[in-house]
């Protein structure tokens, strides 16, 4: 049987290689690993389990880092096409974008 400390640090490796590959819509099924490693862990961790809960909590860190910067960009772009949007619905009036709530190939 795997050690509780050891599978927390598999997830966390797992986790970490899908916010790598930006398979993000696959971290939702993570979640009840999570929830069924959490069940099992001790009150008090084995002094044994320092190195992989040490490692886990970085893999975890840089991911969280990662996902608020990825998070701030789309914020921002967001942002940005707003602003743009509003810029041509004054400039070129708000009838020449009535059906612009829409995109597609065709422009």
């Amino acid at each position: 049987m795997t050690a509780p400390d050891e599978l927390l640090f598999a997830l966390a490796r797992r986790q970490q290689e899908l916010v790598d590959g930006g398979r993000l819509e696959e971290l939702a099924e993570l979640g009840a690993a999570w929830e069924q490693v959490s069940r099992t862990l001790p009150a008090q961790p084995p002094p044994g389990a320092r190195p992989h809960l040490e490692d886990a909590a970085r893999l975890l860190a840089a991911d969280i880092a990662r996902l608020e910067a990825e998070r701030d960009a789309v914020r921002s772009e967001l942002t940005r096409l707003g602003a743009a949007r509003r810029l041509a619905s004054s400039y070129g009036g708000a009838e020449g974008l009535a059906g612009a709530s829409t995109l597609d190939a065709q422009g």
